[in-house]
């Protein structure tokens, strides 16, 4: 039968079937998990959706902010931004608390999570000041303020600004396009401070409380079971026996569905759980693995991914767990210490890749020498060193370990986009190595096939079967009662009374774990009474004492894992092949899955192979294939992104995801405005415009097309419009002012001109134009946006309303990446030429838009036998069926087909081959040749 948390949803959804219905989650994978469970259950759950309070916060607020120029904050950016602000503060003269206290990280990371703790309460510096006589509350007070200071002046919000925002919003009724719903919320869910006013303001006081109405136990007071006990719950729904061991008169219930187990050690515990898990053919995704405290989920992560078992980790993994995170903290902590133990374990400890030549190891250490050697710099920098650090030298991973490469690249990539900060560069590079050792990824909701591992905060939300609740021993649970030492626990009741009190975190793991028994079906409770490592006695929490007085059987010992199975690899391999099958165990019957699985590896290795792209498409072009530039830029760029598109076809699929905070997508954005142009330069063809003249002009246009294109795709809500219509009407005025300085001997002649789309008239070419770059010979078509005649020649202007960054104006080509320019003013030499006219033709890029205020970049084109030269190479790969992945530069961060190629390693500019690879040598030396042009 499902939990007391999903039938009560199930009624829910029974009771409003067509109606819109939020309900809010603790977390994001807490609402994934519920969701599934609902769908388990068989109950129709259309119109559901869960939510956190900060998502619908950042729906409602976000475009606003946004539009008014603010961004959201980056993780620990402010972190970083602080160190400067903590270390000046320490110098200061008056500085009274302080005084005698020197910069630590852990003091600016205590200091930092207070501050984060007042801002979400919504308590201000001022309200600080104002208790009088409290050196350590002035002291706070300042750097409380120095710190908003400083996120005021960076233009970052963050979640209370979210919170304030969206209350205000509502409150004043200006989220009109916010609609109305029937609202639940879960008990587990938080509250601190600034949230529940947000909640009260969205639910208008009209919601429904999914949890029980008696756990048994005090609830912690900043979650909705405590916050919003008046408020009705749903329905009342017996829990699991086991929930309401604590609750006032309860008789000996029947806990036939529990089993107690004392074990020795925190590994013996994990791998009881497997053990049991495997013993009894288990399937894995109803078995629920809980952590009482995080240390158990790092014993767990070492465990489950030594034993390759199917695991979701709904906390994330600490990065320190893998090979990413720990070359990031080797380098780190050099720069940080000089120490050479830190660069032995970087270079000696397995975590770079084992094929680094001795050349490029020497390049690193120059490279890390040059950084720990400058008396100062910026995290940026730092930053990006690690960052490029992962992206060179940590590419052979294993699958479990490539998505944590990755999430410690686009975090450190962040901080080196929004972290300027300028410091003395060891104490810069301790601030990093904080940052790394708080990283977690890969935070995945529960999936089909997988072990869920959570901790306890985090249980029970799946509904699964089987439940392991690990690390009951007293010394673990519920934990010692703790105090902020910046902020002591009668000091935040002086300061106010939202702030939480941390001394009553033992009882939140009391109340959850009560919680998470009466959502169990099974449950298995694990305390180690013996840790065999430092010889450690301990005895089980006073609550498994308890649960042991409510059974019927003594607790079973556990002191290597169960007798019944031993959790090794073979075992696990053994017990796949049974059920749904292990690759080891079935290579007699499956020898494709090991063809596969070399293939697979020779797509992560930087060695050009037969899987790199390598096609037996030696057709693949011919003299007939018509030629568009981007088709041809596409190649240019990357080969293997060609393959993708216009060989095998592959469309990515549409975006679902709708960004709040803009009305246009980027292609609808510049289609509305290449229209608008277009349209004005035809009413104003034979004059040059002026500014006062012709404002009206140009806004009346964009106000026709704004109105049809709003009526076809309407926005999503009045800021993302009004944000949309204002960066519009900021690219028609640049328009206009750039267009009324244009030479007076340039004039536009024709707009849209077509070739190879059997448009005719004007200089329109139906046919594709044949172009003859010295021995290449293609066929192309295309759509100049707009030729100017000139006094002794044309000028040609392709629209752009992007950023100008990826462009070079003394290398207008980019080494044959950026092409359409120079085809497009061959091809219209070409038909001037069929029709006796001509003379020089100049090319290129016009930025039209509010981004590069119209900037232009223009050339004379490369003459045909250069271009045919530079572009033989990357035509002749194609032409024998070659599509590897090479790149000239970076492509691959917003590629559409990133997810389903991001395995292939890509090739270095000095090729390779296997030496027993059959790879056509000559395919190395024209990629060689593409790459070095």
């Amino acid at each position: 039968m499902p939990s007391y948390q999903i039938q009560q949803l199930a009624q829910l959804c029974n009771a409003h079937p067509l109606a819109r219905k939020v309900v809010l989650v603790p977390s994001v994978q807490a609402g994934s998990a519920l969701g599934a469970a609902l769908a388990r259950s068989g109950t129709s759950w259309i119109n559901v959706r869960f939510a956190t309070p900060e998502d619908i916060a950042r729906e409602i607020s976000e475009p606003g902010l946004v539009a008014q120029g603010w961004r959201h904050l980056p993780k620990d950016a402010d972190l970083i931004e602080l160190a400067p602000i903590l270390r000046a503060y320490l110098a200061r003269s008056n500085n009274v608390y302080f005084r005698n206290q020197t910069f630590s990280q852990g003091l600016l990371r205590s200091i930092h999570r207070t501050l984060r703790a007042l801002r979400i309460s919504g308590i201000s510096a001022k309200s600080l000041l104002g208790q009088r006589g409290d050196d350590k509350l002035r002291a706070l007070a300042h750097l409380y303020w120095s710190y908003e200071d400083c996120l005021e002046t960076k233009r970052w919000f963050d979640g209370p600004d979210l919170f304030k925002s969206a209350t205000t919003q509502l409150t004043q009724q200006e989220s009109e396009l916010w609609p109305e719903a029937v609202y639940a919320i879960l008990d587990e869910t938080p509250l601190p401070g600034l949230t529940q006013p947000f909640v009260d303001a969205l639910t208008n006081g009209d919601l429904i409380r999914i949890g029980r109405s008696d756990y048994g136990t005090a609830i912690p007071e900043t979650i909705a079971a405590h916050s919003l006990s008046k408020h009705p719950l749903l329905c009342n729904i017996d829990c699991e026996p086991a929930g309401r061991i604590l609750c006032a008169g309860s008789d000996d219930h029947d806990l036939d569905h529990v089993d107690l187990v004392r074990t020795t050690g925190p590994e013996i515990e994990i791998r009881t759980a497997l053990d049991r898990t495997l013993a009894n053919d288990l399937p894995l995704d109803e078995v629920e693995i809980v952590c009482t405290t995080p240390d158990l989920l790092t014993y767990a992560y070492d465990a489950i991914t030594k034993l390759d078992i199917p695991a979701t980790f709904g906390a994330g993994v600490s990065i320190l767990s893998t090979r990413a995170g720990q070359a990031v903290r080797a380098t780190y902590e050099w720069v940080a210490t000089g120490d050479d133990f830190w660069l032995d374990a970087l270079l000696s400890g397995r975590l770079l890749n084992a094929n680094l030549t001795a050349e490029k190891i020497s390049k690193l250490l120059r490279d890390l020498r040059k950084v720990a050697a400058t008396p100062k710099t910026r995290a940026a920098q730092l930053a990006r060193l690690g960052a490029q650090l992962l992206t060179d030298h940590v590419t052979t991973l294993t699958e479990s370990e490539e998505p944590a490469r990755d999430s410690l690249i686009r975090r450190l990539e962040d901080l080196s986009e929004h972290s300027d900060t300028e410091e003395v560069t060891s104490d810069c590079a301790r601030t990093l190595l904080d940052v790394i050792d708080q990283h977690r990824f890969e935070a995945l909701s529960p999936r089909p096939g997988h072990i869920n591992v959570v901790p306890l905060d985090r249980a029970g939300f799946s509904d699964r079967e089987h439940l392991f609740i690990i690390g009951l021993d007293s010394a673990s649970f519920p934990g010692t009662p703790g105090e902020d030492p910046l902020l002591l626990d009668h000091e935040r009741e002086r300061v106010s009374g939202e702030l939480e009190m941390l001394r009553t975190r033992p009882i939140a793991q009391v109340w959850h774990l009560t919680r998470v028994l009466g959502l169990a079906h099974r449950v298995t409770l694990t305390a180690s009474v013996y840790s065999p490592a430092d010889g450690q006695e301990s005895e089980p929490a006073s609550l498994f004492h308890h649960m042991r007085s409510k059974t019927a059987e003594p607790a079973f010992i556990s002191l290597i894992g169960d007798r019944s199975s031993a959790s090794d690899v073979a075992s696990w391999k053994l017990s796949w092949a049974r059920s749904a099958g292990h690759p080891d165990a079935l290579t007699e019957y499956s020898p494709w899955l090991f063809e596969g699985r070399a293939a697979d590896l020779a797509r992560s290795s930087s060695t050009f192979t037969r899987y790199k792209g390598i096609t037996t498409a030696t057709d693949a072009l011919d003299s007939q294939t018509i030629w568009s530039a981007s088709r041809l830029e596409t190649l240019a760029r990357c080969p293997m992104r060609y393959l993708w598109r216009y060989l095998l076809g592959i469309q990515p699929p549409d975006e679902d995801a709708v960004d709040a905070t803009r009305w246009l997508s980027p292609l609808d954005f510049g289609s509305l405005l290449h229209e608008l142009y277009q349209k004005f330069m035809t009413d104003i063809q034979d004059r040059l415009p002026d500014p006062e003249r012709d404002e009206e002009h140009i806004r009346q246009i964009l106000k026709h097309l704004i109105d049809r294109t709003s009526r076809e795709h309407p926005p999503p809500n009045p800021l993302a419009y009004e944000t949309d219509v204002a960066r519009l009407e900021t690219a028609a005025h640049v328009f206009l002012s750039e267009e009324s300085k244009r030479p007076t001997d340039h004039r536009p002649k024709e707009f849209e001109v077509s070739f190879g789309f059997e448009a005719e008239g004007a200089l329109n070419h139906p046919e594709p134009v044949s172009l003859s770059l010295g021995d290449v010979d293609i066929q192309l078509r295309g759509l100049i946006d707009r030729v100017d005649q000139t006094a002794d020649g044309y000028v040609i202007w392709d629209y752009k309303t992007g950023s100008a960054s990826a462009y070079n104006e003394s290398d207008l080509l980019g080494g044959g990446q950026h092409l359409q320019w120079a085809l497009y003013a061959h091809a219209l030499s070409e038909i001037l030429s069929q029709r006796d006219e001509g003379g020089p033709i100049v090319s290129g890029y016009y930025f039209a838009s509010d981004r590069e205020h119209g900037r232009k970049m223009k050339a004379p084109p490369p003459d045909r036998e250069n271009l045919g030269d530079l572009l033989r190479p990357i035509l002749g790969l194609a032409s024998k069926g070659a599509f590897p992945p090479i790149q000239k530069t970076p492509q691959c961060r917003f590629c559409d087909y990133k997810s389903i190629c991001e395995k292939d390693q890509m090739l270095p500019r000095a090729l390779s081959i296997e030496p027993e690879t059959d790879t056509n040598t000559d395919l190395i030396e024209l990629a060689s040749e593409w790459l070095s042009n």
